[in-house]
């Protein structure tokens, strides 16, 4: 009886760590409009799986925001790694400052991360001609 005993255990601790090894889905999206001159981010890590990774980030950025017109996945990914957003602003036509962001996820260092979503925040927003940007989300999806 002890040895099914350990053996239960042995298999739950198993099972235990395969679900922690499963849940390493993120997404990224972003939200952009530049004629109200507003933008904002929404990441989420450590999902099940990456379509629900996508639909949580999705629906929780366009609660926030309440516009779906200027929402778009910007990444997404189906393993685990470092992540990183980036965030910057540009000026707008009418001379507002508008919110850009820049990320990375499922990379293999935050150095990678980090010039992944530089080279993200450029080509997201070509107008952006600066290279001043913080830090805003930092993470390590296991």
């Amino acid at each position: 009886m002890k040895t099914l005993a350990k053996v239960g255990i042995i298999t739950l601790i198993s099972i235990l760590g395969l679900q922690t090894y499963s849940l390493a889905q993120s997404a990224l999206f972003v939200y952009k409009n530049e004629n109200k001159g507003m933008g904002d981010y929404m990441c989420m890590r450590g999902m099940p799986n990456q379509q629900e990774a996508e639909y949580l980030t999705k629906q929780k950025l366009q609660e926030l925001v309440n516009d779906e017109q200027h929402i778009f996945k910007y990444t997404s990914t189906n393993g685990k790694g470092y992540g990183i957003v980036l965030k910057s602003s540009i000026k707008t036509e009418d001379g507002a400052n508008l919110a850009i962001f820049g990320g990375a996820l499922g990379c293999k260092s935050y150095k990678q991360a980090e010039n992944l979503a530089l080279a993200n925040l450029r080509k997201f927003n070509p107008e952006w001609k600066g290279k001043e940007y913080v830090v805003v989300l930092k993470f390590e999806d296991k």
